[in-house]
């Protein structure tokens, strides 16, 4: 192969493949061709740069025909990879939350709690009250007020370009009745406040000297049906209105951890007397079985109407879905024992609140 197809190498009688045997092969003594193994990559190669793809320009970014399809494929794939992985997660979450059912159906629970989400989303025994979910465009103005059993809460609906639908609610906790108590259309804008038999509206108005906006305040009196325009003004707010009733409570709790665990610290502020729930005090409790099959944390304790109640995280679920399982009690301290309240399933770390609901009011 001397000085064969003008290389130098071939100058060289005693270089075999151009010292590259493994890469290379030379049969027939003439010239070094590459192996089967590099001529497939090159076949390959070759077939994407220039036999199998057609280029298309987009925003003077060139692609690859056959290279679009692969990702389109890629991108469907992923697609379908996503849906299965969604359909799995709620499925396996539906799974969970009847598992979580099933465990603690052996206990009777009290009908005297309502655990709050956001505002918004009201658990109970019998139902869940989800007020965003009520109509397709209304909203919860997160302002709600609690008698006895009878939950008061106001929503909007936006008609058009500042133009709003105020409603009021009631809704009977125990046996889930819903009624609309008021109900009025045309506010620019609004907030809302309710209390015990009030309704109060802040919202604008059109002044009639000069045609600009006005804030005022209208009471609507739930017990009587009276509406009636009660402040206006560029200083109008509902903070004068609202009540912030702050009782003496008997009880101070709150939620404490050291190094191995977390716990609820419960104070008798009239005789100093401390008392802790924490794992060894649950696993003496009739729910040790559950509490120790399932892990498990303190998430959230109160004082509401006079009562202590707790709230627990339980970890019901798999790699590949966990359901935030929430189950409340309320904690006698006198007697240290727990009575099974409520079992909620917000699926999410979110805000909390407790509401004690007194059927006898």
């Amino acid at each position: 192969m001397s000085g064969a197809n003008g290389s130098l190498h071939g100058l060289n009688l005693y270089v075999y493949c151009f010292n590259n045997p493994i890469n290379m092969t030379d049969s027939q003594g003439d010239w070094p061709t590459w192996n089967e193994f590099w001529n497939e990559a090159k076949r390959i190669v070759n077939g994407v740069i220039s036999q199998r793809f057609i280029t298309i320009s987009c925003n003077n970014i060139r692609y690859g025909k056959g290279a679009y399809t692969m990702i389109k494929r890629i991108c469907a794939l992923i697609l379908l990879i996503c849906v299965l992985l969604l359909t799995s997660c709620g499925k396996q979450q539906e799974k969970w939350e009847g598992v979580a059912r099933q465990e603690l159906s052996i206990y009777t629970p009290s009908n005297n709690v309502a655990l709050v989400i956001d505002n918004k989303t009201f658990y109970l025994n019998n139902f869940t009250l989800e007020i965003d979910n009520m109509s397709e465009k209304e909203y919860s103005y997160n302002s709600y007020y609690l008698d006895g059993s009878v939950l008061y809460f106001s929503t909007s609906l936006m008609h058009g370009f500042d133009s709003y639908m105020i409603s009021l609610y009631s809704c009977d906790l125990i046996t889930g009745d819903l009624n609309v108590v008021f109900r009025r259309d045309g506010y620019d804008m609004g907030e809302t406040y309710v209390s015990k038999d009030k309704f109060y509206i802040k919202h604008f108005t059109k002044s009639n000297s000069d045609n600009k906006n006005v804030t005022v305040i209208d009471l609507y009196n739930i017990k009587s049906g009276d509406y009636t325009r009660i402040d206006n003004g560029p200083n109008a707010t509902l903070d004068m209105f609202k009540v912030n009733v702050e009782k003496e409570m008997r009880y101070s709790v709150e939620l404490l951890s050291n190094k191995n665990q977390k716990y609820f610290n419960i104070v008798d502020t009239e005789t100093n007397l401390t008392k802790i729930v924490d794992n060894e005090f649950m696993l003496r409790t009739p729910f040790s079985d559950i509490f120790s099959k399932y892990g498990y944390a303190p998430r959230m304790i109160d004082v509401v109407e006079g009562h202590i109640l707790m709230a627990f995280y339980l970890s019901f679920g798999n790699f590949i879905a966990y359901n935030n399982t929430y189950v409340v009690f309320e904690y006698d301290f006198e007697n240290e024992t727990l009575e099974y309240q409520l079992l909620a399933f917000p699926y999410d770390t979110v805000n909390l609140k407790f509401l004690y609901i007194n059927g006898d009011s």
